[in-house]
C-alpha cells in the first residue's frame, strides 16, 4: 500500500501492464488509490518498486539497472575489464557472486561445484555454502522448542526482510506452507530471486580470482515457491498496515541500513501482537550504509559496555522500548561462510535473537 500520505494506508492498484500475463506482471504500473495522491510505483522485471520517493531511489539503483546476466559471459567478461578493478561493475559482480554462492552453492549440480583447494580450503562449497540457510532453519528450530512461551510465527503472511537473492523466502514459503513476501531495495539481487521464482533459473558469474568470472547457471525447483513473491521495498519504511505481518525473518540485515533503530520500529510496527521476529547479525559496520552515530555498538568503548554491540541491542529488545515493544526470547552465535573468490572465504560469527511483539505499541520515535 501506499503510506506516503502521513497518518492513511492506501491501497494500490494497477494502473498499465505493459508486459505480462494473467499470471505475472513483467511491467506495469501501479498507482495510488487515493486520487489526491498521485504517487505511481513501476514494476521492473516483475519486481514491484514501492518506495516513498522514486526519484531518489532510481539513480541509485542504475548500476543494477544496467547490470544484465543475459548478456553472454564474455561480453561481461570484456566489460569488466574496461570497468576496472574497483568499478561499481566490478562491486556488483563481486557482491551477486557472494550472495548467491551462500543462497545456492549447496545446490550447484556436480558439474559446476568448485573443487577445494588442497589444505586452504579444505571443504566443499556444498559444505561452506549455504550458511544462511542453516542459520535460519536453527532459528526457527528454536523458534519452534519455545512455542510454549508464545514465541511463533503465527499464521498469515511473512515478510523476509532484506531478503537478497531469495533462498530465505523459498525456505520460509516449504516449511511454513504460507505466503511469504521476500523485500529487499538492491535490484540486482530481486533480479535474481524474480528470476528463480518465475522460471526456475539461477543465472549468476561466480568470482574465480580477480577480474575473472565463471558463468553459473542451472535449474532450481522449490516445493510452495507458488507462496512467494518479491518487491523492492526500504524496510525502514515499509508499506505494510500495522499488525498485518504474521512473522518477520532478517538475515545479517541490522548492520547494512541507515538506521538500525527504524528498522526495528517498523518491524514492530507491522508484526502481529505476540509473533516472532528472527534477526541474525555479525555487526560488520559499513559506514556507507550505516553512520557511526547509527550503528549498535562497536564505537564508544568508554561507555558502560565498552563498546559491546549485544548489549545495546538486548536493551533495545527489552520490552521497556515505548517504539519497539519487541522481547527478547532467545539468542545464540552461528557461523556463517562467505566466498569472495576461489582462494578466500570469510567466517562470522553472528549473533541470532528470537524476539516476540508485545501486545501494545507506543508512538514512533523521532527519526535522525
Amino acid at each position: 500500500m501506499c503510506r506516503t500520505q502521513r497518518g492513511s494506508d492506501n491501497a494500490l492498484v494497477i494502473a498499465n501492464v505493459f508486459d505480462g500475463d494473467d499470471q505475472v506482471i513483467q511491467h506495469g504500473m501501479l498507482h495510488c488509490s487515493e486520487a489526491s495522491c498521485q504517487h505511481e510505483y513501476p514494476i521492473i522485471d516483475g519486481i514491484p518498486i514501492i518506495v516513498e520517493s522514486l526519484r531518489t531511489y532510481l539513480p541509485q539503483q542504475l548500476a543494477d539497472l544496467l547490470y544484465r546476466t543475459d548478456l553472454p559471459a564474455d561480453t561481461l567478461s570484456l566489460i569488466g575489464d574496461c570497468c576496472g578493478p574497483g568499478s561499481e561493475f566490478d562491486a556488483k559482480r563481486q557482491q551477486l557472486s557472494t550472495y548467491c554462492w551462500d543462497h545456492y552453492g549447496d545446490l550447484l549440480p556436480v558439474d559446476l561445484r568448485e573443487p577445494p583447494h588442497s589444505a586452504f580450503v579444505s571443504q566443499t562449497d556444498q559444505e561452506c555454502s549455504g550458511s544462511m540457510t542453516r542459520v535460519l532453519h536453527a532459528a526457527l528450530d528454536r523458534c519452534s522448542e519455545t512455542i510454549a512461551s508464545g514465541a511463533d510465527l503465527g499464521p498469515g503472511p511473512l515478510l523476509d526482510v532484506g531478503c537478497s537473492v531469495g533462498r530465505a523466502a523459498f525456505e520460509l514459503a516449504a516449511r511454513y506452507q504460507q505466503p511469504v513476501l521476500g523485500i529487499d531495495i538492491n535490484l540486482g539481487m530481486l533480479r535474481i530471486a524474480a528470476k528463480i521464482l518465475r522460471d526456475g533459473l539461477v543465472r549468476y558469474d561466480r568470482r574465480r580470482v580477480g577480474m575473472v568470472y565463471d558463468r553459473i547457471e542451472h535449474e532450481l525447483k522449490f516445493s510452495a515457491a507458488e507462496f512467494v513473491d518479491f518487491w523492492a521495498c526500504d524496510a525502514q519504511a515499509l508499506p505494510f498496515a500495522e499488525n498485518s505481518v504474521a512473522g518477520i525473518c532478517g538475515m545479517n540485515i541490522l548492520d547494512s541500513i541507515h538506521s538500525p533503530t527504524q528498522l526495528l520500529f517498523e518491524i514492530s510496527r507491522v508484526l502481529q501482537p505476540n509473533s516472532s521476529v528472527v534477526l541474525s547479525c555479525p555487526y560488520d559496520w559499513t559506514p556507507s550504509a550505516t553512520t557511526v552515530e547509527q550503528w549498535i555498538g562497536g564505537h564508544s568503548q568508554r561507555s558502560v559496555d565498552g563498546g559491546a554491540a549485544e548489549p545495546m541491542l538486548r536493551r533495545l529488545l527489552s520490552g521497556t522500548e515505548p517504539s519497539i515493544p519487541l522481547k527478547l526470547i532467545d539468542e545464540q552465535n552461528l557461523p556463517w561462510h562467505l566466498r569472495l573468490h576461489s582462494r578466500s572465504r570469510v567466517t562470522y560469527d553472528c549473533h541470532v535473537t528470537l524476539s516476540q511483539k508485545l501486545a501494545e505499541r507506543q508512538p514512533a520515535p523521532t527519526v535522525q
